[in-house]
């Protein structure tokens, strides 16, 4: 197993973040420096931070566990690396997009027959429409009232057909968008159980004589590949 190598926060590791100025013009980098004076850490305080936590982050699972390095004790703050709340989260996600999706597409093809029978019904009334244009003048005169009340429905069924058109692309497009979402989720599903939940940058506290010595520390390798990613 290799070797852990820590390095001390504010001494080894410098801690910055970019954030927009007061008028939010453009971005500035600042650095996190140490307190002159800073509160002590305790363990009670760390639990109860590691609570606030979960509380914020329910689906993150953050816990405290204890290692020794080098002969030195440490209490650790950090995730799971597959979190089951996190997994059941994404798992719920999916299947309720797909659910939506389902329900979408039996909308589609409902109005996708309704469409259909829309345009049937406009060809017949066009036909009879062109049989009475092409009749004699005396019986196209008889046939005047019918040619009106179907020149009338012609119209409603060409509103009727735009209004469906209309609602069919909307949901085409819903669906296609949904299809994306569930690509994404699934993607990130199929990462958290191979690799582990993105981010994780696990915390180091160095414990003397039975309490917390205020020292704090992150894994090298950790800290060179994730530090753009920590979220704690």
């Amino acid at each position: 197993m290799p070797k852990v190598v820590l390095l001390k926060i504010f001494e080894d590791v410098k801690i910055r973040y970019r954030a927009r100025t007061a008028r939010g013009s453009y971005l500035q980098e600042f650095e996190v420096v140490k307190r002159p004076n800073p509160e002590p850490i305790t363990l009670e305080k760390l639990a109860e931070y590691v609570t606030n936590l979960n509380q914020r982050f329910p689906d993150r699972e953050f816990y405290l566990d204890e290692k020794v390095i080098d002969g030195k004790k440490f209490i650790v703050l950090s995730q799971r690396a597959k979190p089951k709340k996190a997994i059941e989260k994404l798992e719920k996600e999916i299947a309720k997009a797909r659910e939506k999706r389902d329900s979408i597409f039996a909308e589609i093809q409902k109005i996708s027959s309704e469409i259909d029978d829309v345009r049937a019904r406009k060809n017949e009334i066009a036909n009879k429409l062109k049989w009475i244009a092409e009749s004699p003048l005396l019986l196209k005169a008889l046939l005047k009232p019918l040619e009106r009340y179907l020149e009338r429905k012609h119209k409603q069924l060409r509103e009727l057909h735009r209004k469906l058109a209309k609602r069919y692309s909307k949901l085409s497009k819903m669906m296609i968008e949904l299809s994306d979402k569930i690509r994404e989720l699934e993607i990130e599903l199929i990462r958290i159980k191979r690799s582990g939940i993105a981010g994780r940058i696990p915390l180091y506290f160095e414990i003397k004589d039975g309490k917390l010595s205020g020292d704090v520390y992150v894994p090298k390798s950790v800290w060179e590949k994730k530090r753009k990613n920590a979220s704690y």
